[in-house]
């Protein structure tokens, strides 16, 4: 009898043991699959804050996917633009990008699609972790853009001698960056590409002594202290929703973002400006067009190569041109940078004049690249400054050039309109 007893307590220790173990594993196996069912329905039906169905960027991109000729390509789940003709142009922080890539994580890294500005990677530095040109981006570039959307994104710090033995063992990871040889030789169909133009751009990585860069669709090494384009590489985060576009470019992809003002188009009664710079409330302008359609013309200086108020275009600015402007009234004295630029960015402003026109410096943005032959402010060496003429080299300063004025308003002013082309901003009591 008691063995009949003792068999049924170790059957029913086995049963209770089943029991907690097939309720822990149901509990399990619905927790599992259901987080993944809520992820999936996250990731292919997303809601906005407000409950509503969303499309995510990444997602509408992917949904035309090729294998032969110039096209979106899924390469191990990361997605890759290839060839000359794509449809990969997006709106962003009122600047044109081009997609590079979805990473298989959805974050999408992006490119200006023209240039920022032509200047130097460093005096003698050529890791880009190191260089003069990376501590620019992150300072002047990313201040200014719309950077809410942004993430972290990585790069290879590695020498690179041969282009066909390309390794990435160590890795730094920031907001922006440049473009990378893998990634440009990835976006190659056969040997066209996207990327390619007519300008020499830098990219971000290096051998010993000297950087990789492409010209003209070509790959070659330069010393750093040379004045090439410079094209950002930014990575929007994996939540960007869709807000409408086809990718093409007159109808780029545009998304759901934060206002910004850097880029956008504001008019004073007949001129229009880009804005440049932010400064609090301060507006930072450039003008679209050259001044006067060119008529007139101006030397920097006959004395000096330092802008001043006291004679040159200096001078003229701040009387004739500026007693000629209607909406003289509503321009705010600012501070125009006119420093040298030799060793780093930071020397631009280390001099500047007070005045209510001035006009661009070296590190600032050049968005119309149409306007041709005018000064800037940035002087190089002893009487001769940069001027932009199709990219930006030094010239004897004693020479008539075109006119491309700058200003500066208080945003405050500013009521109507979006900041676009069609809808620039205008003043309060403009039409």
């Amino acid at each position: 009898m008691s063995k009949e007893v003792s068999k049924k307590k170790k059957i029913g220790k086995l049963e209770l043991f089943f029991d907690i173990f097939s309720i822990i594993f149901l509990i399990g196996f619905i927790c599992f699959y259901g987080y993944r069912m809520i992820y999936y329905k996250n990731k292919f039906l997303p809601k906005n804050k407000n409950g509503q169905n969303i499309t995510l960027l990444s997602n509408k991109i992917k949904e035309n996917i090729t294998t032969t000729g110039d096209g979106l390509y899924n390469e191990e789940n990361n997605y890759i633009f290839k060839g000359e003709n794509v449809n990969n142009y997006i709106k962003y922080s009122n600047m044109l990008f081009r997609v590079i890539k979805i990473k298989k994580d959805n974050t999408i890294e992006i490119i200006i699609e023209d240039t920022l500005n032509y200047l130097s990677y460093d005096i003698d530095k050529v890791n880009y972790n190191e260089s003069n040109l990376k501590k620019y981006l992150n300072d002047i570039f990313y201040k200014n853009i719309n950077n809410t959307l942004l993430v972290k994104s990585p790069y290879c710090t590695d020498i690179i001698d041969d282009v066909n033995n390309i390794n990435c063992n160590n890795i730094e990871i920031d907001y922006i960056k440049l473009l990378s040889l893998t990634d440009y030789l990835n976006s190659k169909n056969n040997t066209n590409s996207y990327l390619d133009s007519e300008s020499i751009i830098w990219l971000n990585d290096s051998n010993n002594d000297s950087v990789w860069l492409v010209n003209n669709g070509n790959l070659s090494l330069s010393k750093p202290n040379e004045l090439y384009q410079v094209r950002p590489v930014i990575t929007l985060n994996n939540l960007v929703e869709f807000n409408g576009g086809d990718g093409s470019f007159d109808n780029p992809y545009t998304i759901n973002e934060n206002k910004s003002y850097f880029s956008s188009y504001v008019k004073l009664e007949n001129d229009l400006y880009r804005v440049y710079d932010i400064d609090g409330d301060i507006l930072k302008l450039q003008a679209e067009d050259i001044y006067n359609d060119g008529n007139i013309k101006y030397q920097l200086s006959n004395t000096s190569n330092v802008l001043t108020l006291d004679d040159g275009l200096g001078s003229y600015l701040n009387n004739i041109i500026y007693n000629n402007l209607t909406y003289k009234d509503i321009l705010q004295e600012c501070e125009f940078n006119t420093g040298s630029y030799d060793s780093s960015y930071e020397n631009t402003s280390k001099t500047t004049i007070k005045s209510k026109i001035g006009i661009s410096s070296i590190i600032d943005p050049i968005f119309n690249k149409n306007k041709n032959n005018y000064y800037l402010s940035t002087p190089y060496q002893n009487d001769y400054s940069y001027i932009y003429n199709g990219s930006v080299y030094p010239a004897k300063s004693n020479i008539v050039r075109n006119i491309s004025i700058s200003v500066c308003i208080n945003k405050n002013k500013i009521s109507t309109g979006d900041g676009t082309f069609s809808n620039p901003y205008k003043l309060g009591d403009e039409e």
